[in-house]
């Protein structure tokens, strides 16, 4: 039995066709819920390059991520190594586990899948079924 993959993503708004995924945490836990690894990324941009909602730039700015996304990880390379953590870890293959998957999965697909990796496909999702049927793998 897979390990299970909690996905947690931090967007410059609340839509995915118009905003940008600016952080990407993963915890790895086990089926007893005990935690195997976990990882951050912010994800590199220059602030003034994003359309921000005001809620989301203040909230960001407070919290420190803003200025962090300068010294951040390309998108395209968070994405490899998130899939070599769920390799590493035996996450490939989890259901999408958080508090807001079906807002995490829709920024994952718009901002991933269809923008930046849409000749190779977002490697990510090879590992982690982004629908409950996995039909998009």
């Amino acid at each position: 039995m897979s390990n299970l993959a909690w996905i947690d993503l931090e967007t410059t708004g609340l839509d995915p066709d118009v905003h940008d995924i600016l952080e990407i945490g993963i915890i790895i836990t086990d089926r007893e819920l005990r935690e195997v690894a976990r990882k951050l990324w912010a994800v590199y941009a220059a602030p003034q390059e994003r359309e921000w909602s005001r809620e989301a730039l203040e909230m960001h700015q407070a919290s420190g991520l803003v200025g962090a996304l300068v010294f951040g990880t390309p998108i395209e390379d968070a994405a490899a190594d998130a899939r070599c953590l769920l390799d590493r870890y035996g996450a490939g293959g989890s259901p999408m586990c958080g508090a807001s998957v079906h807002f995490d999965r829709a920024f994952l697909i718009a901002r991933l899948i269809r923008e930046h990796l849409d000749g190779e496909r977002f490697q990510l999702q090879k590992s982690l079924p982004l629908t409950p049927s996995g039909a998009d793998r």
